[in-house]
């Protein structure tokens, strides 16, 4: 269920609020480990991926949070109204070298 008001007391626990189609490019990757002085090459190189045991190039958890963040943030209008952020990160997102991702 998705609700069209954006007021804290209206919303039932587990409620939907904001849905968003984003594109994620391995250059936004890059970008995203220099930004999180997190380098690590699983994250952009597939052949790191690869030697890792992993299904591929995946983003930064904290990327993943950090677009749902901002989705949340434009529902409310107001990014200082939102005071306290949680995720859990249940499976990785894989960005494919030649396609986008988007979720």
């Amino acid at each position: 269920m998705t609700y069209a008001s954006s007021h804290f007391s209206d919303l039932e626990r587990g409620a939907v609020v904001a849905k968003a189609d984003v594109t994620v490019t391995r250059d936004d990757l890059v970008r995203s480990a220099g930004a999180s002085v997190d380098p690590n090459p699983i994250h952009f190189n597939d052949a790191a991926a690869a030697q890792a045991g992993l299904p591929g190039v995946f983003a930064h958890g904290m990327l993943t949070a950090t677009l749902g963040l901002e989705s949340v943030v434009d529902w409310v209008g107001d990014p200082t109204a939102v005071v306290s952020y949680g995720s859990r990160f249940t499976r990785p997102v894989v960005v494919d070298q030649h396609l986008k991702f988007s979720s």
